[in-house]
């Protein structure tokens, strides 16, 4: 069988929930269908570059229509990484896709000043939060206060200012 002229391409991939992303941990199982790939024999004979860092795979089926391999997602950074798959023998054969990475991370809430308020509300809070990428604007933000019975009200939030490393500060104003 002749070689493959030209790139590959990725007729399909995703993990099983038909995405192409996942939380930080990565774990979930990720199945890539190529054509105009190289056949191979042995997963050895697949190079699967994840983000820059070379990882295993499975090797399902390969033949001259199609290649389908499963690759378990490493951890991985927020944002997009780019997956390159290609043989071991015919590095030109190549394709890529980009996976996404998202930050599942719980928020940690790091300082709350002041830290009592009076009843008749209108003070000013400041919240600084960790792990809280993507804030931008008071919209992007929702803040609950509960009273002392239990009651919970939405305060007005007056601003957010993020760090551009997760962290943001959020001020509102109390309500209660």
């Amino acid at each position: 069988v002749a070689a493959p002229a030209g790139q590959a391409v990725v007729k399909q991939a995703n993990l099983p929930d038909n995405t192409l992303s996942s939380g930080l941990a990565g774990g979930g199982v990720l199945t890539i269908q190529l054509t105009n790939f190289q056949i191979v024999y042995f997963a050895t004979d697949v190079v699967v570059n994840f983000g820059g860092a070379n990882v295993s795979c499975i090797l399902q089926r390969s033949d001259e229509s199609i290649t389908i391999i499963t690759v378990t997602v490493p951890a991985g950074s927020p944002g997009a990484e780019v997956v390159r798959v290609s043989p071991s023998s015919l590095a030109s054969n190549w394709a890529e896709l980009t996976f996404t990475y998202e930050d599942d991370r719980l928020p940690v809430l790091k300082a709350v000043a002041p830290t009592k308020l009076y009843n008749d509300g209108s003070q000013l809070v400041v919240l600084t939060v960790q792990q809280f990428p993507g804030v931008s604007s008071p919209s992007d933000v929702s803040v609950s206060v509960l009273d002392a019975d239990g009651a919970s009200s939405n305060a007005s939030v007056g601003s957010v200012s993020s760090d551009g490393a997760g962290s943001a500060t959020i001020t509102f104003t109390s309500t209660q």
